[in-house]
């Protein structure tokens, strides 16, 4: 077995809205990884506002 790790920080999870700015709105993100897509490891992770 292989054990690849990433950081996802603010850049990778953020849109642009329509006024240029760059947000992260909170929420859940699936992530998924795999050779195709029937072998697949999946993951969730959920931005919580700081507001």
């Amino acid at each position: 077995m292989i054990n690849v790790e990433f950081d996802i920080g603010q850049d990778q999870l953020a849109m642009v809205t329509r006024e240029l700015k760059r947000v992260v709105e909170p929420g859940r993100f699936a992530i998924l990884v795999g050779g195709d897509s029937q072998r697949v490891l999946r993951t969730e992770l959920e931005v919580i506002s700081d507001q």
